[in-house]
Protein backbone atom coordinates (compact mmCIF):
# COMPACT_ATOMS: atom_id res chain seq x y z
CA UNK A 1 0.00 0.00 0.00
CA UNK A 2 2.69 2.06 0.85
CA UNK A 3 4.73 1.62 -2.44
CA UNK A 4 0.94 2.45 -4.56
CA UNK A 5 0.56 6.25 -2.42
CA UNK A 6 4.10 6.93 -3.31
CA UNK A 7 4.07 5.90 -7.16
CA UNK A 8 1.12 8.34 -7.16
CA UNK A 9 3.00 10.67 -5.60
CA UNK A 10 5.82 11.10 -7.94
CA UNK A 11 3.20 10.51 -10.99
CA UNK A 12 1.29 13.67 -9.66
CA UNK A 13 4.38 15.75 -9.03
CA UNK A 14 5.72 14.87 -12.45
CA UNK A 15 2.74 15.59 -14.21
CA UNK A 16 2.73 18.86 -12.19
CA UNK A 17 5.94 19.95 -13.49
CA UNK A 18 5.55 18.73 -17.45
CA UNK A 19 1.83 19.38 -17.92
CA UNK A 20 2.08 23.11 -17.81
CA UNK A 21 4.88 22.93 -20.72
CA UNK A 22 3.01 21.39 -22.89
CA UNK A 23 0.25 24.10 -22.88
CA UNK A 24 2.89 27.15 -23.08
CA UNK A 25 2.99 28.88 -26.19
CA UNK A 26 7.13 29.23 -27.84
CA UNK A 27 8.38 32.71 -27.87
CA UNK A 28 7.50 34.81 -30.73
CA UNK A 29 10.39 35.73 -33.04
CA UNK A 30 9.13 39.04 -34.08
CA UNK A 31 8.78 40.12 -30.54
CA UNK A 32 12.88 40.19 -29.98
CA UNK A 33 14.58 43.15 -30.67
CA UNK A 34 16.32 43.40 -34.07
CA UNK A 35 20.27 43.83 -32.96
CA UNK A 36 21.83 47.26 -34.31
CA UNK A 37 25.04 47.78 -35.68
CA UNK A 38 27.01 50.97 -34.65
CA UNK A 39 29.74 51.98 -36.94
CA UNK A 40 31.48 54.79 -35.31
CA UNK A 41 33.22 57.62 -37.65
CA UNK A 42 37.19 56.66 -38.55
CA UNK A 43 39.99 58.34 -36.44
CA UNK A 44 42.35 60.79 -38.06
CA UNK A 45 45.85 60.18 -38.69
CA UNK A 46 48.17 62.23 -39.63
CA UNK A 47 50.08 60.71 -42.87
CA UNK A 48 53.48 61.36 -43.80
CA UNK A 49 55.75 59.51 -46.48
CA UNK A 50 58.63 57.65 -44.98
CA UNK A 51 61.39 56.71 -46.96
CA UNK A 52 62.34 52.70 -47.52
CA UNK A 53 64.34 51.29 -45.08
CA UNK A 54 67.85 50.43 -46.38
CA UNK A 55 69.93 47.34 -45.15
CA UNK A 56 73.23 47.99 -43.41
CA UNK A 57 76.80 48.00 -44.98
CA UNK A 58 77.72 44.32 -44.90
CA UNK A 59 74.53 42.40 -44.86
CA UNK A 60 74.47 39.19 -46.39
CA UNK A 61 77.69 39.27 -47.49
CA UNK A 62 79.88 36.19 -45.85
CA UNK A 63 83.65 36.63 -45.19
CA UNK A 64 85.43 34.04 -47.01
CA UNK A 65 88.03 32.10 -45.58
CA UNK A 66 91.67 33.33 -46.28
CA UNK A 67 93.36 30.73 -48.45
CA UNK A 68 97.08 30.07 -47.49
CA UNK A 69 98.60 32.10 -49.88
CA UNK A 70 96.52 35.85 -48.33
CA UNK A 71 97.80 34.15 -44.90
CA UNK A 72 101.42 33.86 -45.85
CA UNK A 73 100.95 37.82 -47.65
CA UNK A 74 99.61 39.11 -44.33
CA UNK A 75 102.64 37.53 -42.10
CA UNK A 76 105.00 38.79 -44.22
CA UNK A 77 103.51 42.17 -44.15
CA UNK A 78 103.58 41.93 -40.35
CA UNK A 79 106.98 41.11 -40.03
CA UNK A 80 107.74 43.88 -42.60
CA UNK A 81 106.18 46.29 -40.88
CA UNK A 82 107.76 45.21 -37.34
CA UNK A 83 111.38 45.51 -39.19
CA UNK A 84 110.68 49.15 -40.17
CA UNK A 85 109.61 49.91 -37.00
CA UNK A 86 113.12 48.29 -35.31
CA UNK A 87 114.85 49.77 -37.76
CA UNK A 88 113.17 53.41 -37.14
CA UNK A 89 114.16 52.69 -33.14
CA UNK A 90 117.59 51.59 -33.69
CA UNK A 91 118.29 54.89 -36.02
CA UNK A 92 117.29 56.96 -33.41
CA UNK A 93 119.26 55.37 -30.92
CA UNK A 94 121.99 55.16 -32.74
CA UNK A 95 121.46 59.34 -32.87
CA UNK A 96 121.42 59.48 -29.15
CA UNK A 97 124.97 61.01 -27.59
CA UNK A 98 127.19 58.18 -26.24
CA UNK A 99 128.43 60.70 -23.11
CA UNK A 100 126.54 62.44 -20.62
CA UNK A 101 126.88 66.30 -20.17
CA UNK A 102 129.27 67.74 -17.61
CA UNK A 103 127.84 69.70 -14.58
CA UNK A 104 127.40 73.53 -15.13
CA UNK A 105 129.89 76.06 -14.29
CA UNK A 106 127.78 77.72 -11.90
CA UNK A 107 127.29 73.96 -9.54
CA UNK A 108 129.09 74.07 -6.33
CA UNK A 109 131.88 71.73 -6.04
CA UNK A 110 130.47 69.69 -3.19
CA UNK A 111 127.35 69.00 -5.46
CA UNK A 112 127.94 65.19 -7.34
CA UNK A 113 127.96 65.17 -11.08
CA UNK A 114 124.67 63.59 -12.66
CA UNK A 115 124.69 61.14 -15.27
CA UNK A 116 122.61 62.17 -18.01
CA UNK A 117 119.70 58.96 -18.60
CA UNK A 118 119.83 59.24 -22.64
CA UNK A 119 123.64 59.08 -22.76
CA UNK A 120 123.04 55.94 -20.13
CA UNK A 121 120.52 54.52 -22.29
CA UNK A 122 122.54 54.72 -25.28
CA UNK A 123 125.96 53.13 -23.81
CA UNK A 124 123.33 50.30 -22.66
CA UNK A 125 122.17 49.77 -26.38
CA UNK A 126 125.66 49.92 -27.94
CA UNK A 127 126.66 47.03 -25.05
CA UNK A 128 123.51 45.14 -26.48
CA UNK A 129 124.25 45.66 -29.48
CA UNK A 130 128.29 44.19 -28.94
CA UNK A 131 127.47 41.55 -26.69
CA UNK A 132 125.04 39.93 -29.05
CA UNK A 133 126.92 40.41 -31.87
CA UNK A 134 130.55 38.91 -30.36
CA UNK A 135 128.24 36.27 -29.02
CA UNK A 136 126.30 35.15 -32.27
CA UNK A 137 126.81 31.25 -32.65
CA UNK A 138 129.09 29.86 -35.25
CA UNK A 139 127.48 28.68 -38.34
CA UNK A 140 128.49 25.04 -39.85
CA UNK A 141 128.31 24.78 -43.45
CA UNK A 142 127.64 21.05 -42.68
CA UNK A 143 125.02 21.87 -39.96
CA UNK A 144 121.42 20.42 -40.24
CA UNK A 145 119.59 23.08 -38.43
CA UNK A 146 119.16 27.12 -39.62
CA UNK A 147 117.14 29.75 -38.43
CA UNK A 148 114.03 30.87 -40.88
CA UNK A 149 113.66 34.80 -39.65
CA UNK A 150 110.91 36.09 -41.90
CA UNK A 151 109.11 36.09 -45.24
CA UNK A 152 108.62 38.86 -47.70
CA UNK A 153 106.99 39.54 -50.76
CA UNK A 154 109.65 42.68 -51.65
CA UNK A 155 112.85 40.76 -52.39
CA UNK A 156 114.86 44.03 -51.17
CA UNK A 157 113.17 43.87 -47.68
CA UNK A 158 114.48 40.75 -47.39
CA UNK A 159 118.01 42.12 -48.45
CA UNK A 160 117.94 44.46 -46.05
CA UNK A 161 117.17 42.01 -43.28
CA UNK A 162 119.79 40.10 -44.69
CA UNK A 163 122.46 43.10 -43.77
CA UNK A 164 120.44 44.01 -40.77
CA UNK A 165 121.84 40.17 -39.07
CA UNK A 166 125.34 40.26 -41.04
CA UNK A 167 125.89 43.67 -38.70
CA UNK A 168 124.41 41.64 -35.84
CA UNK A 169 127.24 39.08 -36.52
CA UNK A 170 124.61 36.39 -37.93
CA UNK A 171 125.35 34.56 -41.08
CA UNK A 172 122.26 35.31 -43.01
CA UNK A 173 121.09 33.93 -46.57
CA UNK A 174 117.62 33.85 -48.56
CA UNK A 175 116.09 31.34 -50.27
CA UNK A 176 112.91 31.77 -52.57
CA UNK A 177 110.09 29.98 -51.59
CA UNK A 178 106.12 29.84 -53.11
CA UNK A 179 103.83 32.26 -53.39
CA UNK A 180 106.48 34.72 -54.82
CA UNK A 181 108.00 35.11 -51.47
CA UNK A 182 111.58 35.63 -50.28
CA UNK A 183 112.86 33.59 -46.95
CA UNK A 184 115.29 35.20 -44.70
CA UNK A 185 117.74 32.25 -42.81
CA UNK A 186 120.34 32.04 -40.55
CA UNK A 187 122.69 29.28 -40.05
CA UNK A 188 122.57 26.68 -40.39
CA UNK A 189 124.34 25.01 -37.30
CA UNK A 190 125.10 22.20 -36.12
CA UNK A 191 122.58 21.42 -33.39
CA UNK A 192 119.23 22.52 -32.50
CA UNK A 193 120.33 24.33 -29.49
CA UNK A 194 122.78 25.97 -31.17
CA UNK A 195 120.12 27.14 -33.22
CA UNK A 196 117.71 27.98 -30.55
CA UNK A 197 120.20 29.99 -28.93
CA UNK A 198 120.66 32.16 -32.32
CA UNK A 199 117.04 32.62 -32.51
CA UNK A 200 116.98 34.35 -29.02
CA UNK A 201 119.45 35.95 -30.11
CA UNK A 202 117.88 37.33 -33.29
CA UNK A 203 114.83 38.19 -31.39
CA UNK A 204 116.95 40.36 -29.03
CA UNK A 205 118.67 41.90 -31.39
CA UNK A 206 116.24 42.61 -34.65
CA UNK A 207 113.48 41.69 -33.19
CA UNK A 208 112.30 38.86 -35.70
CA UNK A 209 110.68 36.01 -34.19
CA UNK A 210 112.36 33.22 -35.90
CA UNK A 211 111.73 29.55 -36.29
CA UNK A 212 113.76 26.83 -35.70
CA UNK A 213 113.69 24.06 -38.69
CA UNK A 214 115.67 21.58 -40.24
CA UNK A 215 118.04 22.62 -43.71
CA UNK A 216 115.71 21.57 -46.87
CA UNK A 217 117.45 18.56 -48.59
Amino acid sequence: MRERISGVVIVVALAVIFVPMLFDEPDNADSRPDPVLTIEPPVEVEQRDVPAPEPPDGLGEIAQPQTHEQREESLAEAEEHARRVQSASDSETDALPEQGTAPAASEPESEPEREDPIAAIAQAADQRRSSSSSSAPAADSSGEWEVQVGSFGNPANAQGLVQQLQDKGFNAYTRPRGNSLTAVYAGPYASSQQAESARAQIKSSVNQNGMVKRVAP
